[in-house]
């Protein structure tokens, strides 16, 4: 039945994601021992994941932190581990990896993410640079330290505030305390969308939800 089904789906992606680690680790432990060791920067990430199940989704195509957040490790030779809370993309690898590695930033264009550095000199760093997701033509998402603000097409919205709600299951967006939240993410929303190439597109949000979440017109 559909319930068997999910399990066996949940099981497989827990061991593909054991696999990958494993193997991850393979990698990592060979370079340790390779005479470039102590010369190579190790970056690991991956493409989003899915909702497995979580509010009523299995794919990926939604804009809420379960689908939303990837793993992102850095590892510079010489430097000791630690762990960061602050809200990066992936957009900010390239001017890292030009500021650690000291070239100059192009003068034909400007580059769209933001050197890490500064985050890995000072853990307490105060970043102040939102996350920003998007899916489709008007589907995006501003994530910050606490919040995540989600903007549909249609003007409907979702907020949520992860001090107190980490899964995501009470919308927000119609409190009057959010409406100085909202304002302050959608300056980070995209002022314009490149058209789509096409290819799978699911839909960002379901029917259950969607009958709340229409509550919210800002």
């Amino acid at each position: 039945n559909q319930m068997d089904n999910l399990k066996k789906w949940i099981r497989g992606y827990c061991a593909t994601n054991s696999f990958a680690d494993w193997n991850a680790g393979r990698v990592i432990a060979a370079l340790d021992q390779s005479p470039y060791a102590k010369n190579t920067i190790l970056i690991f990430c991956s493409d989003n994941g899915y909702q497995m199940s979580a509010k009523s989704r299995t794919q990926k195509g939604t804009l809420w932190e379960l689908s939303g957040v990837l793993p992102l490790m850095i590892r510079f030779p010489g430097v000791n581990p630690q762990v960061l809370d602050q809200k990066v993309k992936l957009l900010d690898i390239y001017p890292t990896l030009m500021e650690y590695c000291q070239i100059e930033a192009p003068t034909d264009h400007q580059l769209q993410g933001e050197s890490m550095m500064p985050i890995f000199k000072n853990p307490s760093f105060k970043w102040n640079k939102p996350a920003l997701t998007t899916y489709g033509v008007g589907y995006a998402s501003v994530r910050d330290d606490r919040y995540r603000y989600i903007s549909y097409p249609d003007g409907t919205g979702e907020l949520y505030d992860h001090s107190v709600d980490p899964y995501e299951f009470k919308n927000i967006i119609n409190q009057l305390k959010s409406r100085v939240i909202i304002k302050r993410l959608a300056k980070y929303l995209p002022k314009k969308y490149a058209n789509s190439l096409g290819g799978r597109y699911e839909t960002p949000r379901n029917n259950i939800s969607s009958r709340v979440e229409r509550k919210g017109v800002l």
